[in-house]
C-alpha cells in the first residue's frame, strides 16, 4: 500500500512539473476576430462617389490613388469621408498605401486641376508613398480646407475644363497655351454674367489636425 502511494505521489509530482514547465499559451485578446476600423472615427462621414481610381504602384510598394466626391461641407465631414474611402479602398484591394483626393464636384475633368477639398494619405504600415517616410499621424495624414466653392464658381469650373481645349493658341515657343481672355468671355456669355465674375476656385489647404 505504501509503495503504491509513493508511486502515485511520484506521478503527481512529475505531472505538476511538466505543467509548470510547459510554455504559456498567449491569452486570446478581447478584440480577436473583431472588425478593424479606420484609425479615426467616421461618424460624420457621408456617402461618397469614387470618380476615378489609379494604380500608382512601384516595384516595392502597392499604391492606389483615388478621386472621390461627397456633399460634405465641414472640415470634419470632409476628413472623415475621405478617411472612410481610403480605408475601404485599402481593405478591398490590400494595397500598402492609398492617396485620396476629395474633389469640389463630381466631375472627372476636375482631376488633375489641383483644386481639392482634401488631400489624404493612409497606410496601415505608417509609411508614405515612398515606403520610407513616416506619415504624420501614425497611419495617416491629411491636408484640408474649410472653404466652400459657391455655385457660380462651380459652373465656371465646369465650363472652363470642358472647353479649354477649344481655346488653345501658339505660345511663341513651339507649344500651346490657353487664351484665357477669350475663354472667360465665352464662359461669361454662357452664364450671362460679367466677365469679371468669371473666376476659378482658389483653395488653401492646411495640415489636419
Amino acid at each position: 500500500m505504501r509503495k503504491d502511494i509513493k508511486k502515485l505521489s511520484a506521478v503527481l509530482l512529475f505531472t505538476s512539473a511538466c505543467i509548470a514547465c510547459a510554455p504559456e499559451q498567449p491569452e486570446q485578446q478581447e478584440q480577436s476576430g473583431s472588425r478593424v476600423g479606420p484609425p479615426i472615427a467616421v461618424d460624420r462621414s457621408l456617402a461618397y462617389q469614387v470618380i476615378q481610381r489609379e494604380d500608382i504602384s512601384s516595384r516595392s510598394r502597392n499604391r492606389l490613388r483615388a478621386f472621390i466626391y461627397s456633399p460634405a461641407e465641414s472640415v470634419e465631414a470632409r476628413i472623415e469621408t475621405s478617411m472612410k474611402a481610403a480605408f475601404e479602398l485599402q481593405q478591398s484591394t490590400g494595397c500598402d498605401y492609398v492617396k485620396v483626393f476629395h474633389l469640389i464636384a463630381p466631375d472627372p475633368k476636375q482631376i488633375g486641376t489641383a483644386t481639392y477639398y482634401v488631400d489624404l494619405s493612409y497606410a496601415p504600415d505608417g509609411l508614405g508613398v515612398d515606403g520610407e517616410s513616416p506619415l504624420r499621424n501614425r497611419t495617416w495624414e491629411a491636408m484640408v480646407t474649410d472653404q466652400v466653392v459657391d455655385s457660380l464658381t462651380l459652373k465656371v469650373e465646369k465650363l472652363w475644363w470642358s472647353n479649354r481645349d477649344r481655346f488653345q493658341r501658339d505660345n511663341g515657343y513651339g507649344g500651346k497655351e490657353t487664351d484665357e481672355k477669350a475663354l472667360k468671355e465665352f464662359i461669361a456669355k454662357q452664364l450671362n454674367v460679367d466677365r469679371k465674375a468669371v473666376k476659378m476656385a482658389t483653395l488653401f489647404l492646411s495640415p489636419y489636425p
